[in-house]
């Protein structure tokens, strides 16, 4: 019983990962993060860093269990939280710019 919970489990995980990813394609994430100044000169690519971070509710974990002290990350905590404080990003602009593209659909 165990086992099939557990397959069931990792499918959640996959259809909401590709659900994500069609997300991210469909807004151009990557495009609006660069518009915005949200980028890294070394390591892990920021929109895979967001992309992670923004998944993690939807697969019921939390900061920490999901990046923290999840070894199944490809990168540390310390490049999630670089992204997240950063002051020359400018979030605001992701924001409303991926704002405007949501109502554009709707």
């Amino acid at each position: 019983m165990q086992h099939t919970t557990n397959v069931s489990q990792s499918q959640a995980k996959i259809q909401i990962n590709s659900q994500i990813d069609g997300f991210f394609k469909t807004f151009n994430i990557g495009t609006l993060l660069d518009r915005a100044g949200i980028r890294k000169r070394h390591g892990y690519r920021v929109s895979s860093l967001i992309k992670t971070i923004f998944t993690l509710p939807f697969i019921g974990k939390n900061f920490f269990r999901g990046i923290v002290i999840n070894d199944d990350v490809g990168f540390g905590k310390d490049a999630a939280y670089e992204v997240l404080k950063c002051s020359r990003y400018n979030w605001r602009k992701l924001i409303l710019t991926l704002a405007v593209k949501l109502y554009e659909v709707v």
